[in-house]
């Protein structure tokens, strides 16, 4: 193969853990509870206090995790902050087991999830009590400068006594900017069923997005369901059900209050939502003291009047109006396994429907196809409202995410259409920056990427993502020691976010250091630990020293976080290198099938199929992979590993001289780039220039490419 391993991300050694003096637990574990992504809850025992508490002990794998434990004292030192009847109060931070635990209140009941599983739907009357006391706590909740960002059943609390409790605080933001924040702007926290269109698209959130989840959370108390149209036949079952009169009517005024508290609760607009916590509870009150309906109903034998009856048609006939009114704004949808209602007064509904499922998608994509289809639902929203500038950007960005994956020069003029549409809708000029130089990037304007960014000094002060993108520029110009300064700045401007480290160990891999690069990955995992990226890279990093059992082991950790096509590709370079070619190609057979025009991942293909005798399906792929790069030749300049396996192909198809001329264009330009002088050295053996290869080789490997990797290509067996 003439490319290096492939970078797209290492598992870090728990560290030994000290030796205590054997001393008496301070809390007994009574009952195990329940389990969650970092940690069990259980009853317990606090012997210092005698009492019983419900503690929340970390994992034991994540116990020397600095980054988990961090997150615990955070939850700690925040719910401490709250204090109120409906919020469940965080004790102190102790020790179960040797492994980090929080103490909190113990509620001798069970969660508001374990009634609805048994109950299914709860009546409007009980929903209303609740929905009170929840309003409260959030009232004080956000009054203590917080969100909760995770409000959902399974974290509201039920005590036998009918009072309810919000638990809880992993995953709360602090509004004050001065707060330590474990989690990068961005990033989407929480329950995707339960959370608010600007949550799930990693916008800033604020007491209003709370609002949204309570909502959501009213809705399906209500229906057993997060579908709107699920409470009409609520309401008509209400009206036809038998028994006691007034207790129906009841029942039904209260449903009847709720609706249009639920739709303002939903808007999708957060400006059109309730403001405050105690807005909602307000509205829930006026509900409460509202009188009957006028329809003469004062005992179950007593009849209505002719007065009463004019006034029950009347009010039928403006209740009907109202929902027909209401229906037709009631338009729902599905988020990956959650449907949510979306409503807006500046914008129809089917606009934000349409937004928020295209960028739903688009912050979950891995393969092309995710990517297509949020384009196109983004096309839809701007179709229908033409200035709408969250769909704009996000359109602009699956573009432009949709080039960098596929390399199709389509999608870099679509994208260059559409950010001109979007700076027209209002589209900021750093994110329209940013967004160019994306493009410009990857059509190969490395110049015009140096000198726009190198222009933009304040951008450069306050902008990790724009430092990156720099040092991605110069390391592709050849200059990877400046690259790795830009690296650095990154992370010094974001220090939680985890792209900074993941460049840095990429281009410390690529210089050869892969030790000092692993870590830099050990970062990426403590920063990004639910995705796969970071146990990639480990891979990589594990290859580049020979170790490809370690690497294989990695690279299927990967794909227990996130199946992705470079996962399944570094799958197939790692067997390869191994000498298992045949067992290589069904990883780069599913790699290009979830990314079809990965010029990397199809001749990675053909290198696999040439190494395992299958010489005529390797000539096939080979020359499909030419045809691409003539494509992509005629959009703009190639990048060098493109140069180089436009060399690769020529050479096994037999055009030597194409080959030779394709090489001579590159080595003016990057000269001293190892994969340009590995792929000199392997053409260099093809003509039989052995001793001008080895020295080719050994200039390579000065330059930072893996020696293992050369020593285990088949290509290079006669040196």
């Amino acid at each position: 193969m003439t490319e290096a391993m492939p970078i797209v991300s290492i598992d870090r050694p728990s560290a030994p853990r000290s030796k205590r003096a054997r001393r008496k637990q301070r809390f007994e574990i009574l009952e195990r509870i329940g389990e969650g992504a970092t940690g069990t809850v259980s009853r317990a025992l606090d012997r210092d206090l005698n009492r019983t508490v419900a503690v929340k002990v970390l994992h034991p794998e994540l116990a020397s995790d600095l980054r988990h434990l961090l997150q615990l004292k955070r939850e700690l030192i925040l719910a401490s902050r709250v204090h109120h009847a409906n919020v469940v109060r965080v004790h102190d931070l102790g020790e179960v087991e040797g492994r980090p635990a929080i103490s909190m209140d113990w509620i001798d009941g069970e969660s508001l999830t374990t009634l609805m599983f048994r109950e299914h739907t709860l009546p409007p009357s009980q929903v209303c009590g609740l929905a009170a006391q929840v309003c409260e706590a959030l009232d004080a909740i956000h009054a203590a400068g917080l969100v909760h960002r995770d409000l959902k059943p399974g974290n509201l609390l039920l005590g036998k006594n009918g009072q309810i409790f919000v638990a809880d605080f992993g995953l709360a933001r602090s509004l004050d900017a001065s707060d330590l924040r474990l989690t990068r702007a961005g990033d989407s926290c929480g329950t995707p069923r339960y959370m608010a269109p600007e949550q799930l698209a990693g916008l800033p959130v604020d007491a209003r997005t709370d609002i949204y989840s309570l909502g959501l959370v009213l809705l399906e108390m209500l229906t057993g369901t997060a579908a709107l149209e699920a409470l009409e036949p609520l309401r008509q079952r209400l009206l036809s059900s038998q028994g006691d009169r007034r207790g129906k009517w009841q029942e039904w005024r209260k449903l009847s209050a709720l609706i249009p508290i639920i739709q303002r609760c939903l808007c999708a607009d957060r400006n059109e939502r309730y403001q405050t916590a105690d807005d909602v509870l307000k509205d829930l009150r006026a509900a409460e003291i509202q009188p009957s309906p006028a329809l003469g109903l004062t005992g179950e034998d007593e009849k209505p009047t002719a007065v009463s009856l004019r006034r029950r048609k009347l009010f039928l006939v403006v209740l009907a109006v109202g929902l027909l009114a209401f229906a037709g704004v009631g338009v729902y949808f599905r988020i990956t396994g959650m449907t949510a209602i979306m409503l807006s007064r500046k914008a129809p509904a089917t606009v934000q429907q349409l937004y928020a499922a295209g960028v739903t998608r688009l912050r979950s994509a891995t393969k092309e196809s995710d990517l297509r289809w949020a384009s196109a639902q983004l096309d839809r929203a701007i179709a229908k409202q033409h200035n709408y500038l969250p769909a704009h950007n996000a359109r602009v960005e699956a573009l432009v995410r949709l080039y960098e994956m596929t390399s199709d020069p389509v999608w870099a003029v679509k994208a260059r259409q559409a950010l001109k549409l979007a700076i027209l809708s209002g589209l900021s000029k750093q994110q329209a920056i940013l967004l160019q130089t994306r493009i410009d990037l990857h059509s190969g304007a490395l110049q015009t990427v140096i000198q726009t960014l190198y222009s933009n000094s304040a951008l450069l002060g306050s902008s990790s993502q724009a430092n990156i993108l720099l040092g991605r520029a110069l390391e592709a110009s050849g200059r990877l020691d400046l690259a790795l300064d830009y690296y650095q700045s990154a992370i010094r401007i974001s220090p939680e976010d985890w792209f900074g480290y993941n460049e840095l160990g990429s281009g410390l891999l690529r210089q050869g250091k892969a030790k000092e690069a692993a870590t830099a990955f050990a970062r990426v995992i403590a920063l990004n630990p639910e995705d796969g990226i970071g146990y990639d890279n480990l891979g990589a990093a594990h290859s580049y020293e020979g170790a490809f059992a370690e690497a294989h082991s990695d690279f299927e950790s990967a794909l227990l976080h996130k199946p992705t096509a470079a996962t399944f590709n570094n799958l197939g370079v790692t067997a390869y290198y191994a000498g298992e070619y045949a067992t290589s190609i069904p990883f780069f057979e599913e790699a290009i099938r979830m990314r079809p025009n990965s010029i990397k991942f199809i001749v990675g293909l053909g290198d696999a199929q040439w190494s395992a005798g299958r010489r005529e399906a390797a000539i096939d792929t080979y020359t499909h992979a030419l045809a691409l790069l003539d494509s992509i030749s005629e959009a703009g300049p190639m990048r060098v590993e493109e140069a180089c396996n436009r060399v690769r192909c020529f050479s096994r198809l037999g055009d030597l001289p194409a080959a030779v001329a394709q090489l001579d264009t590159l080595i003016k330009t990057h000269a001293e780039d190892p994969v340009v002088l590995y792929t000199q050295a392997m053409l260099a053996l093809q003509q039989g220039r052995k001793r001008e290869a080895r020295l080719l080789l050994d200039r390579a490997l000065r330059y930072g490419y893996p020696r293992a990797l050369a020593e285990a290509d088949p290509d290079l067996q006669g040196l």
